[in-house]
């Protein structure tokens, strides 16, 4: 009776959770929405972008730096309410499991929650940094017409930022900002390349700043990288063609052990129960565990390729 119980207690508590971040993420989408409408999209992305910079900066002095930078490149800016929800469903659920199943289940529960929300949060910033990175060489080509046409610097960093597509307004918004408001540009851009971590914008940066310095002409610079990142974004395809196999078969390698255990849980459940309620079973399975994820980043490393 009490192990059914703590079921159904545990069953609620996720569902109540899952319900609770479906409200809030709607009614996030629902807020930025009308703020793109009412303000227009160039200038609500600026502000939302600065408070949300702000915010992830005053609400959550808590995290690492870096684990803040990685969520503002993924585009989270969570509450600290939110994050101590997530917490207390984790913890409530590591100590029911633990009642259940055993210090290790609780353990390890733990450890697959961190590691999903780091590897949610890297996939997602990931995937945002290669959108940005990919409208790149069409901001600088259009800042490099704009200095063609006499603009000054900070002038032509403004219009080719507001005639660019929403990505790139998102990120230089808050730099085009701080520039507006008295900020150094070469140090605006300098944290942005930052904040960023894109190698496009520390060659923007580093451009500008030896420009302001030293003069010369910053069109030609500029012309150059454009040149050179085209060139890049073709090398990129042709590996990432070329090792097409390499990663379909390391992805294989890695589902496979889970498709089977899947398999074989559902042909023999009480073949699976040793590997829950037996010591020796838990610490198999922890082992498994560990070396399935030991083995993916091995893998991984294997087949990423640095450009």
């Amino acid at each position: 009776m009490m192990h059914n119980f703590l079921m159904i207690a545990l069953a609620l508590l996720w569902a109540g959770s899952a319900a609770f971040f479906l409200i809030n993420w709607q009614q996030h989408r629902k807020k930025v929405e009308q703020n793109r409408r009412l303000l227009g999209f160039i200038h609500a992305m600026d502000d939302v972008m600065e408070l949300a910079h702000g915010a992830a900066q005053k609400d959550l002095p808590f995290l690492p730096e870096q684990l803040q930078r990685r969520l503002a490149q993924a585009g989270w800016y969570p509450e600290t309410r939110t994050l101590g929800l997530v917490g207390a469903t984790v913890f409530l659920t590591m100590l029911l499991l633990f009642a259940l199943f055993g210090f290790a289940a609780a353990v390890l529960l733990l450890i697959a929650a961190v590691a999903s929300f780091i590897v949610a949060v890297n996939m997602a910033a990931a995937r945002r940094m290669n959108k940005l990175s990919e409208a790149l060489p069409g901001f600088f080509d259009r800042l490099r017409q704009s200095l063609i046409i006499g603009n000054s610097i900070s002038v032509a960093l403004a219009r080719a930022t507001q005639s660019s597509p929403p990505i790139v307004v998102e990120f230089l918004a808050p730099a085009m900002r701080r520039i507006a408001n008295g900020a150094g540009i070469a140090e605006s851009m300098a944290q942005l390349a930052e904040e960023t971590e894109l190698y496009e914008l520390h060659l923007l940066s580093s451009a500008i700043e030896a420009n302001l310095r030293f003069g010369g002409s910053l069109t030609a610079i500029l012309a150059n990288l454009i040149e050179n990142f085209r060139r890049r974004k073709t090398l990129e395809r042709e590996i990432r063609a070329n090792t097409a196999q390499i990663r379909a078969s390391a992805q294989v390698l890695a589902i496979l052990p889970l498709v089977v255990g899947a398999v074989v849980f559902a042909k023999s459940p009480d073949y699976m129960r040793f590997f829950v309620h037996d010591a020796t079973g838990i610490k198999l399975l922890a082992y498994c565990i560990f070396s399935q994820l030991l083995g993916g980043v091995l893998m991984r490393s294997i087949v990423r390729v640095t450009y």
